[in-house]
């Protein structure tokens, strides 16, 4: 795969929640409208194990954080195919409010390490 030659773009957004098919098709298309690299999202509010229906062939690298009952809080972040990166590290709460992930870019252009940090408060 070629991976982007193009900035990387950031992107964070309050989901107030993706458990609808609609909402979750609109945000995908909307994030690879807009060239989307990174989308960091908050109050996701997927429960433990439902949030893979968040997936494409755009953004295939996806890191969730849930609380473990309920439908509140949950953090997630979405990585575009084409930015070749590789997980290096993860930590998370128990809650759903707090994810880290460490990441290394495996492209031949280096940028070294990024620290991705989403908390819900």
């Amino acid at each position: 795969m070629a991976y982007r030659k193009a900035p990387l773009k950031i992107m964070t957004q309050n989901c107030r929640g993706l458990n609808v098919p609609e909402r979750r098709t609109h945000l995908l298309r909307e994030l690879r409208k807009k060239h989307v690299s990174i989308a960091l999202l908050q109050e996701t509010h997927f429960k433990e194990g439902t949030q893979s229906r968040l997936r494409n062939r755009y953004y295939p690298s996806n890191y969730f954080c849930n609380h473990p009952t309920s439908h509140k809080t949950g953090v997630a972040i979405l990585l575009a195919a084409d930015i070749g990166f590789e997980e290096l590290d993860r930590m998370q709460d128990s809650l759903g409010r707090a994810l880290h992930t460490y990441w290394e870019r495996t492209s031949p252009r280096p940028l070294g390490r990024i620290m991705a940090l989403l908390r819900w408060n």
